[in-house]
């Protein structure tokens, strides 16, 4: 992993467990962050079902309801 990687995935890992908290769902998992992170400076889209990451604008999410 990169250190560019490292730092944005340390900052979405924050923001993703506060919105977690916020919206009532269980705490992501570290992963969430740094996947998100490595498609953010990869530049590329990031298309999942985890709901951890549902309506954020960088994301594609293909999940029900």
């Amino acid at each position: 992993m990169s250190i560019e990687v490292a730092l944005k995935a340390a900052e979405l890992d924050i923001d993703l467990r506060e919105r977690a908290r916020k919206i009532g769902i269980g705490e992501p998992s570290l992963l969430d962050a740094i996947v998100l992170a490595t498609a953010m400076v990869l530049d590329a889209s990031l298309i999942t079902e985890d709901e951890h990451l549902k309506g954020r604008p960088d994301v594609i999410w293909i999940g029900g309801g």
